[in-house]
């Protein structure tokens, strides 16, 4: 076979099916660009994961005396529930030992009067 002749023939076939040619290229061209598009962002999650992954702290909220909030029946936490919510996060073999405090939380007392607030300005 002659290559002058394949690639002639070639030539007229995409000229012939010129929409066609050009639907092959936006498609390849499309899913080229999402599989490499999945690829940068893989790669991404994996970097933000080894980044924050010894960073994740648990915060754990205890009702009080005073706590008047959901869940809360206005009796506070005893030490039996604390003992068991220590030895639960301890007992976890992905947490490790760093600086524990039981301190409760303590309520804000704010002063909610007309005279102590400024207004906005309605203009931005």
């Amino acid at each position: 076979m002659r290559l002058n002749y394949v690639l002639s023939d070639l030539g007229i076939g995409l000229k012939r099916n010129l929409s066609m040619t050009v639907a092959v290229v936006v498609t390849i061209w499309v899913s080229l660009s999402l599989f490499g598009s999945a690829l940068l962002i893989h790669k991404q999650v994996d970097l933000m994961k080894g980044n924050w992954y010894d960073k994740i702290q648990i915060s754990v909220f205890m009702c009080t005396k005073d706590s008047g909030g959901r869940g809360c029946s206005g009796a506070e936490v005893s030490d039996a529930q604390k003992s068991r919510i220590r030895q639960v996060i301890e007992s976890n073999p992905d947490t490790r030992r760093t600086a524990c405090s039981w301190r409760p939380r303590r309520r804000r007392t704010t002063t909610s009067s007309a005279s102590t607030r400024t207004p906005r300005s309605s203009a931005r």
